[in-house]
């Protein structure tokens, strides 16, 4: 979080220090974006403690059981009413759930770099960071504008006038 204040900071703080309004939006939105930092932080604290709590080990250990004695005695519980059609039945049943048991496992942890579908949390930290400075580049052009046209509006220009020979 220090490394993305300090950089914050150059990338907001850095500039036409001529130019007051246009300093001074950047710092409300330099403060702004601390402000959401902080708050991004105090989540990310929420969501470590939740990922370093990880699933009681015999709560997974039922459930797999279970759903392997589920799968083992659904032959002969639909054999009588299907007959032949129960292979596939269990078959695909048992792919279904068993699936989802793989899938479960993958969403336990979707970050870390040794899973296989893990997902790049780098690239798109990257992505918003990329998006967050565009829209705020964005705005405080905007509103640089509206200020300069309300200076102009209300005569506060230069004050030199222009006469003709």
């Amino acid at each position: 979080a220090d490394q993305i204040r300090y950089l914050l900071h150059e990338l907001y703080c850095c500039g036409d220090n001529n130019n007051i309004e246009k300093t001074y939006v950047r710092m409300q939105h330099l403060h702004q974006l601390t402000n959401l930092l902080d708050g991004l932080v105090l989540q990310m604290g929420a969501l470590e403690r939740i990922r370093a709590t990880p699933l009681p080990l015999v709560y997974v250990s039922h459930m797999r059981t279970f759903l392997i004695c589920f799968l083992l005695t659904m032959p002969y519980v639909w054999v009588t009413t299907f007959g032949y059609a129960t292979i596939p039945i269990t078959f695909f049943t048992a792919f279904a759930l068993l699936g989802l048991e793989g899938a479960a496992q993958e969403v336990e942890s979707p970050f870390r770099q040794d899973r296989t579908n893990h997902l790049s949390m780098d690239a798109y930290c990257l992505l918003v960071f990329g998006n967050m400075k565009q829209q705020l580049q964005q705005c405080a052009d905007r509103e640089i504008a509206m200020r300069m046209k309300r200076r102009v509006g209300s005569g506060g220009g230069s004050g030199a006038s222009v006469s003709s020979f």
